[in-house]
């Protein structure tokens, strides 16, 4: 990996995908003064010989990425920094209950494994501890050497007796949701718990949902008079039509939601983030043959089916991992994300922009991060090779350069 920061450079790259949405140009020389791109501009092929002879020659700094393809920064938006994906059982027990000092070695291991893979911000979406706000707060302010971006919320909310305690906390005594979350550390953004697990016995079971319309409303509302967005856990079709009523900006993981609600979520342009890579890895984790792998793998071709529906409809959708899960690695699940998004029928350049352009601007990082453009942030990847060998190029440890602000 390889960072640079507020240098003035020019590169020849093979291939640059600007996290718009645009097909891939080829041939595109990219100017960088004082950490923004100057000009992104594509070039005759017959002059590309001369040019890196003089490019080559200048005393300028000069870089040639003839054979790779240049990307926006990416951006995982559902991670667990304080959890990993190992599944060694006594370790993710251990990880429920440490301690800051404790876990501060193996969220740098996770910061470090999404740089490698060419991720530069990451969502997280809550920890009982707080442990990942507080490395956001405390630790990131003080890496000046490409570090990774972090938003985190701190703690979830979930109901009394309800899923979720893991990652948070339940409403203070005779307080509403929303008067509850103002007397609480705000994080960057909130994070509502609103439905239970995926059932592993039963193929499609639904829980109710844990927060009514009514309540998920007026705690959106509160959120917006405070400058916070709201993700919400939501699976299901009861628990995702609460949330999307009320408001949210992004619906987290959305198993069994149906199309009447993918349908809802394109019209009012509300983020779906699928983490279908979490049921694949569970279906690959839990013991073949079982019934639990068996609908865990269900699961997983029905979220494809969603997703596949989602594009068609024009769902606005984003990349998330939930990196921290069983069996979901930070760093390295976010290309296997990237693949089903691919096997769901997206374009190479769709994604990117999810995970870019659509993503910078859900984590309130679009002025930092997202698509590459003069008079825009110098913050990108180069990846090995043409766009058609991505995600799996991605694996290749793409030399990071992060530049910008």
């Amino acid at each position: 990996m390889n960072s640079t920061m507020r240098k003035d450079l020019t590169i020849l790259a093979g291939w640059l995908i600007d996290g718009k949405g645009s097909p891939a140009r080829t041939n595109v020389l990219l100017t960088i003064r004082k950490g923004r791109l100057e000009s992104v501009n594509s070039v005759d092929p017959g002059v590309l010989p001369d040019l890196l002879v003089k490019g080559e020659n200048s005393s300028a700094q000069f870089r040639n990425f003839s054979d790779s393809t240049i990307i926006p920064g990416l951006i995982d938006c559902h991670v667990h920094l304080a959890f990993s994906g190992t599944s060694d059982g006594e370790a993710r027990a251990r990880q429920l209950r440490q301690l800051f000092e404790n876990a501060l070695p193996l969220i740098r291991e996770h910061v470090s494994s999404h740089l490698t893979h060419g991720i530069v911000a990451v969502r997280d979406g809550g920890d009982a501890g707080s442990l990942a706000l507080r490395f956001a707060r405390d630790i990131v302010p003080s890496q000046h050497d490409a570090p990774l971006r972090v938003r985190a919320c701190g703690q979830a909310w979930h109901a009394q007796g309800r899923y979720g305690s893991f990652l948070g906390r339940t409403l203070i005594p005779g307080f509403s949701l929303a008067q509850s979350l103002v007397q609480h550390p705000l994080g960057d953004h909130i994070k509502i718990i609103q439905s239970g697990m995926n059932s592993l016995r039963h193929f499609g079971q639904q829980s109710p949902p844990q927060f009514s319309t009514e309540a998920l409303t007026e705690t959106v509302q509160t959120a917006r008079s405070l400058g916070c967005a709201v993700m919400v856990h939501a699976n299901g079709r009861q628990a995702v039509a609460a949330a999307i009523e009320a408001g949210v900006h992004s619906v987290e993981h959305g198993f069994f939601m149906e199309e009447e609600n993918l349908a809802r979520l394109a019209d009012r342009q509300i983020v779906w983030i699928p983490t279908a890579v979490t049921m694949q890895a569970l279906a690959r984790e839990l013991p073949a043959g079982s019934t639990e792998a068996d609908i865990a793998r269900r699961t997983f071709e029905q979220q494809l089916e969603q997703m596949t529906a989602a594009r068609r409809l024009g769902v606005p959708v984003c990349l998330g991992t939930d990196s921290g899960c069983l069996g979901v690695h930070h760093g390295r699940s976010l290309p296997d994300e990237f693949q089903l998004f691919l096997e769901a029928g997206y374009t190479v350049e769709e994604i990117v922009q999810a995970a870019t352009e659509r993503a910078a601007k859900l984590l309130g990082l679009e002025q930092s991060l997202g698509a590459l453009a003069p008079n825009r942030p110098a913050a990108f990847v180069v990846v090995p090779g043409p766009p058609e060998e991505l995600p799996a190029s991605l694996l290749r440890q793409p030399a990071l350069y992060v530049l910008g602000d």
